[in-house]
């Protein structure tokens, strides 16, 4: 800045034109360190906020993680149950079926009786509600072939006790009439 100064006595003379020149420093906040430190804070505030965020979502999937591995060894805890208990039922499933095959007559029983025979037994489950029956009685043979209400272990309970009724009565009551077997 320039500051001139005329001055006028009480005389009426005038003065020469005084010049005065001087530099108003600007305040602090608008020099160039305070633009600098200005651009250091937004730079660390922007630094700091996403140090903030992404530490909480580090913290969130942290505990999404662990969520998800409990989650599986769970699942994995239910498999195994649901495996043992599978394979529990498929060695029962298994063992009414050797009952179920004890029960039918063997092949040779048969051929024995009608040496020109075959039997086709093709049960849709591991067990069946469908079973073959042969029997001598008196130089009668008597042969049917059954079908009980239901198929798996409901059928095949269904099938023992029909054998047993007709085992009961052809073999121990030497019933031969059909319809009274029947």
């Amino acid at each position: 800045y320039v500051f001139k100064v005329k001055a006028k006595n009480v005389y009426g003379i005038e003065s020469s034109i005084t010049e005065l020149r001087f530099t108003i420093l600007p305040p602090w906040y608008r020099t160039v360190w305070a633009y600098i430190c200005y651009v250091i804070l937004f730079v660390g505030f922007v630094w700091g906020a996403i140090f903030v965020s992404t530490r909480s979502l580090r913290r969130i999937i942290q505990e999404r993680t662990a969520e998800v591995v409990k989650q599986k060894e769970e699942i994995e805890q239910q498999k195994e149950i649901v495996d043992e208990k599978n394979r529990d039922i498929l060695d029962s499933i298994r063992y009414a079926k050797r009952i179920q095959d004890a029960i039918l007559p063997s092949d040779e029983q048969i051929k024995k009786m009608l040496p020109d025979s075959f039997v086709l037994f093709k049960p849709k489950d591991i067990v069946s509600g469908d079973f073959y029956f042969f029997s001598e009685v008196d130089g009668k043979i008597i042969a049917s072939a059954v079908d009980c209400t239901g198929h798996g272990v409901p059928g095949a309970v269904m099938s023992m006790v029909g054998h047993n009724h007709l085992k009961r009565i052809v073999s121990e009551q030497g019933i031969t009439d059909t319809s009274k077997i029947l």
